[in-house]
């Protein structure tokens, strides 16, 4: 079967294929979707003002639409006539011809058009007669008689449907190929009074349904994944080893991944048989750019400077598109452009609202570049896609005044053409996504491409040092963390890399997004807003926990927890607004089932459902819910579902359940869905609720499932803690069917369960000496004769000492040369054997293990020593020092930042735990202090903690947080109900100048309701028992940090108020203990204080 082609192509396939047809079909067969598109139609031409088109003051009284035959050279352009039938019958039909006459007096529910359809193939005509027969005769299906076109008995009947008809005009007979349409234009192409209806026809697709929209943004998970694991690891390929290969080739290869992405992109659950690109995809570079939507590869080499890549996804029929500008060794200037072409994209991204004009999106765009800019400006910066890749009459430029519609979706795209830079010559910029207008912020498919300025620079003229002693991973593995704390994490690409080549190479430029960068006012006035929406969203949700646990420990409260806790809906005005007449749907914010009984929807929590099937007979599918029922134990009613145990309680055993529900439609798209959606919804739910009763006690492990033949093993390595001695401390670990097994080499083993893993991380030895795979387990287990949380599995990569008499090295002794060569030929063997170890296990076991980024990573002291400390995707770490620190953001409750004054080099950033409510269990910490952080991280802090949706506050003192909490505990409906966190507020409100503020002008209502006391506010170095913090653990890290001389010493509140006789007298008597020291003690301490440096050098 063939396709239909894009623009610019030539080979192309034909009539789309029967599984999509026949899917479509079922869903037509229930008639809703058809008689609303005809609907919609209806009103686009004929007068509704939704429709909003110029075809409403047309006064056509009918509309007739003909496509032609497919050249023999297969091509096809996008056609207006072909989107038509591919949206109203789910086919792209050749050689068909579709009139519809408007009528008066239609049935109740029927639209009030009639629709005749005449086709040349039987079996369309068949299968289109099928759609029609439950229209109520609205439809009419006829074959042609004339063979190859209609006689002229049937052409004359047909002219006599209408007086004034509608046509589009543009698509005349150099169009469209074949003698049906031959016929057809040589009778109403000579109408002299015709009306074109394009833009009619085109208000009446514009909007999405629910159908479409999963059909675009498949599309566009489609583009995403080949970009990212596909198109961008490719590029990075021909650069890294100067590979010539033509922007025609690079293109061709793009577009096979495109059609098959399970294959080249990792990609699975999508069908190949609906699967097309959009065009053959954009490569260009070398200085020579061309960034409208026709431009094509040609035939150059791919060269490095500035690369821009444009393609995209057809999936079902609907387009998606994509477009990543690269630059290789950009100058300051272009990091500036590229910089301003985010925030106008950014800028014009806020546009994309219900009811605003088309027009004012180039507006924003335009203004935010500023008069440098603007003059490089496309002409217009997107257009309309659906089924059509671009569709004229809603394209984003300066004139157009049509409005947006909830339901839309767009190409936006910002381009900037003829710049030039003084070093690296001429070149373009441009970015594009795929972007859904929807009733609250818009919605971008394609945002998993990463667009950062630091994702897209690479560089070639580096340290060489430097870059032979890297590890090269592939952008999916090396990543920032997503803006969102979710809990999908990117796992190690299968296609990533260890480059070995012993020569400088290029990688992707780690950019600091530090304070070193300029922030802008915008940005800490957008950060402020979603800081406090923050705060009022935590306020309720601790509210509302509080009032629904009553405060109340009692056991008969926690006996009752369950079914009597779990609400969907207060009422049905929270019922989501995609919810459809008689069709199931799985609300997945609320964890609710919502199902049709008697019409009416009826919503059941998802912890009342036990399990859910679907099975298909003849042409029906059924979907069968089965609900918990309860059981008598212990004198209570709990779950039969042994999955959640007796975590889920019926209080009212006297009650009657509903034990099963089942459903049947024709169309099975709908009900899969649903089970997916409840399945996943399903393992969420009992996650969570399991997770919260293993907490409780200590969970027994099951017996690992040990596995015959081969699977995946890292040989020679160490184990920390450590299960023996000295050299006995190496071993073996393997991977099995439900978890690892360690052994070392006298026999021992250590069983870790990959249920019992709460956290993997893969670190590569690029600074350290080690390369490492670490597991945080979600409980402990005895390893010797202690419990940990934490086992981590190593070798080292260099000898981590070395002997002092021996640090004299001659460059040019080939000695030392080759030792050189043989450290980094190890590192890079070291970091790839891990690296295929974690990959493989990814593969056959579904984990996914977190890489910590460097380019995040800032310097504190999470207990006595300062260390460095990296973000992954859900967690703070440090894995190289032991114990190591993982800090998981989802647990975290709110981060305050201490000691953050202008004249201090060095502050503190303490989390509080969620869960800090109720008291505190043996040895649980609910909070968590990292000291000694340089004061220049603050803001970067700030941005990565904003963007884990974390509430943050700062103050310029240290709180004792063990004693806080209790003061909290003992009155928790008064802390919510004034104002929360809302006191540690009160401690940041200095100006400029350091001076302090009118407290009553930075206070809200009933902030001063709750009030710490002066012991809360004491500093923690008087507190020994409560915490880590000392003033001598102060003086480490100062000696660490290399600051120990620098007047870093904060003053308490006794010293601020000394007057200056008090201040020259400690000085001479700090002069005269400081002159009693001897030449030898200073030089020890010199010596002490040079060890621990070079102990921590490599990081």
């Amino acid at each position: 079967p063939n396709q239909p082609t894009k623009p610019n192509q030539t080979k192309r396939f034909g009539l789309f294929g029967c599984s999509l047809c026949l899917s479509w079909r079922k869903t037509m067969g229930i008639g809703e979707v058809f008689l609303d598109r005809i609907e919609r139609l209806r009103r686009a031409v004929w007068g509704g003002e939704e429709g909003g088109g110029e075809g409403s003051d047309l006064g056509v009284d009918a509309v007739v639409v003909c496509t032609g035959k497919i050249g023999d050279d297969g091509g096809m352009t996008y056609l207006k006539s072909y989107a038509l039938f591919a949206w109203l019958f789910g086919e792209e039909l050749q050689d068909s011809m579709l009139v519809i006459r408007r009528t008066e007096g239609a049935a109740v529910g029927a639209p009030a058009v009639d629709i005749l359809i005449w086709v040349l193939d039987v079996s369309v005509k068949e299968a289109l007669g099928k759609l029609a027969a439950p229209q109520g005769g609205s439809m009419k299906v006829e074959l042609c008689k004339g063979g190859s076109a209609m006689t002229d008995e049937e052409m004359e009947g047909v002219v006599k449907q209408g007086s004034k008809w509608g046509l589009l005009l543009k698509e005349d007979d150099t169009v469209h190929a074949g003698e049906f349409f031959s016929h057809f234009w040589k009778r109403f192409g000579a109408m002299t009074d015709a009306a074109n209806v394009a833009d009619s026809l085109a208000a009446a697709m514009a909007v999405k349904d629910e159908i479409e929209l999963g059909r675009v943004k498949k599309a566009a998970t489609v583009t995403t994944a080949v970009f990212r694991n596909f198109a961008i690891p490719e590029i990075e390929d021909i650069l890294d080893k100067e590979k010539s290969v033509s922007h025609q080739k690079l293109s061709d290869l793009i577009e096979e991944a495109l059609l098959d992405p399970e294959a080249k992109a990792k990609l699975k659950g999508v069908r190949k048989q609906i699967l097309d690109s959009c065009y053959p995809p954009i490569i260009q570079s070398g200085g020579k750019y061309d960034l409208k939507a026709s431009a094509q590869s040609d035939t150059r080499n791919l060269t490095s400077g500035c690369v821009i890549i444009s393609f995209g996804s057809r999936y079902g029929l609907y387009c998606s598109n994509a477009t990543r500008t690269f630059l290789i060794d950009p100058s300051d200037a272009q990091k500036r452009n590229y910089e301003m072409l985010l925030e106008a994209f950014r800028q014009g991204l806020e546009a994309f609202v219900p009811g605003k004009p088309l027009n004012s999106v180039y507006a924003s765009v335009s203004k935010r570049l500023g008069d440098s800019l603007r003059k490089h400006l496309s002409k217009n910066v997107g257009f309309l896609v659906g089924i059509e890749y671009r569709e004229g009459a809603y394209v984003l430029n300066s004139k157009n005044p049509k409005l947006f519609e909830a339901g839309m979706t767009f190409n936006f795209g910002v381009g900037l053409s003829d710049l030039e830079d003084a070093s690296n010559g001429k070149y373009a910029l441009m970015v594009a996504d795929t972007v859904a207008v929807t009733r609250s912020a818009p919605e971008v498919f394609t945002s998993n491409i990463r667009k950062e300025y630091s994702r897209i620079v690479y560089l070639i003229n580096g340290d060489e040092n430097e870059l032979q002693d890297s590890v090269v991973v592939n952008a999916k593995s090396s990543k920032p963390p997503k803006a969102s704390r979710d809990s999908s994490r990117p796992s190690l690409p299968a296609d990533a890399e260890v480059n070995l080549a012993n020569r400088p190479r290029r990688r992707r430029e780690a950019v600091s997004n530090g304070p070193s960068a300029a922030v802008s006012v915008e940005e800490i006035e957008q950060r402020k807003k979603h800081q406090d929406e923050l705060a009022r969203k935590m306020r309720e949700d601790g509210l509302a926990r509080l009032r629904g646990s009553g405060h109340d420990n009692t056991d008969h409260v926690k006996d009752a927890t369950g079914m009597n806790e779990y609400v969907a809906y207060r009422d049905s005005s929270a019922f989501p607004h995609s919810l459809r007449p008689r069709q199931l749907h799985v609300d997945m914010e609320a964890e609710a089932l919502i199902v049709p009984i008697n019409g009416i929807p009826v919503p059941f929590h998802i912890s009342t459902i036990k399990n859910a099937s679907k099975t298909e007979e003849l042409s029906h599918t059924y979907l069968r819910i089965n609900f918990n029922l309860p059981q008598a134990i212990g004198g209570s009613k709990l779950a039969v579902s042994k999955s959640v145990g007796d975590t889920l309680r019926f209080p009212d055993e006297d009650a009657h359940f509903v034990k099963e529900l089942s459903f049947r439609a024709m169309n099975g798209g709908n009900l899969t869905e649903v089970l997916r959606k409840v399945k996943e919804l399903r393992k969420r739910f009992l996650q969570r609720e399991i997770a919260a009763a293993e907490a409780e006690t200590l969970v027994e492990q099951a017996a690992l499932e040990l596995e015959s033949g081969r699977r995946p093993t890292l040989a020679d390595i160490s184990m920390r803690p450590p299960l023996a001695t000295g050299k006995y401390n190496t071993g073996t670990l393997e991977a099995h069917a439900n978890g690892f097994r360690y052994r070392n080499v006298k026999g021992g083993y250590v069983d870790i369960l990959y249920s019992n893993i709460k956290n993997q991380f893969f670190q590569e030895a690029k600074n350290e000496t080690i390369v490492l795979i670490h597991f945080h387990l979600k409980n402990p287990i005895m390893i010797g004769k202690k419990a940990t949380g934490d086992v981590q599995f190593y070798t080292e990569v260099m000898e981590s000492a070395v002997k002092l008499s021996e640090t004299r090295r001659n460059r040019h002794d080939q000695d030392e040369l080759e030792e050189e060569q043989r450290e980094r030929e190890m590192r890079s063997r070291l970091n790839k054997m891990f690296l295929r170890f974690a990959r493989e296990v990814e593969e056959r076991h579904q984990l996914e293990f977190d890489a910590p980024y460097r380019q995040l990573g800032f310097h504190g002291a999470p207990y006595n020593s300062s260390v460095f400390l990296m973000p992954t995707v859900s967690c703070i770490v440090d894995l190289i020092d032991w114990p190591p620190f993982v800090l998981s953001l989802s647990e975290v409750e709110i981060a305050h930042f201490e000691r953050v004054r202008f004249q201090l080099k060095n502050f503190d950033l303490v989390f509080v735990f969620k869960g800090f409510e109720r008291e505190p269990r043996g040895k649980e910490t609910q909070w968590t202090r990292i000291s000694a952080i340089p004061m220049k991280e603050a803001d970067s802090l700030k941005k990565y903690l904003d963007e884990q949706l974390i509430k943050y506050y700062e103050g310029t003192a240290n709180l004792n947080w063990t004693n806080l909490l209790k003061t909290i505990r003992d009155d928790l409906e008064g802390f919510y109900e004034d104002g929360a966190w809302g006191f540690l507020e009160l401690d940041d409100n200095k100006d400029d100048n350091g001076e302090v503020a009118d407290e009553d002008d930075s206070l809200d209502e009933g902030d001063e309701a709750f009030e710490v006391s002066d012991e809360d506010l004491k500093d923690e170095d008087s507190e020994s028992d409560d915490s880590d913090y000392s003033d001598e653990d102060d003086e480490v890290a100062g000696e660490l940090s290399g600051d120990e001389f620098e007047g870093e010493a904060e003053l308490d509140s006794d010293e601020e108020g000394k007057d200056w006789d008090e201040l020259e007298e400690e000085a001479a008597k700090d002069d005269r203990r400081k002159g009693d020291f001897d030449d030898e003690t200073k030089n020890e301490k010199k010596r002490v204080i040079s060890g621990q440096k070079r102990s921590r050098g490599g990081r």
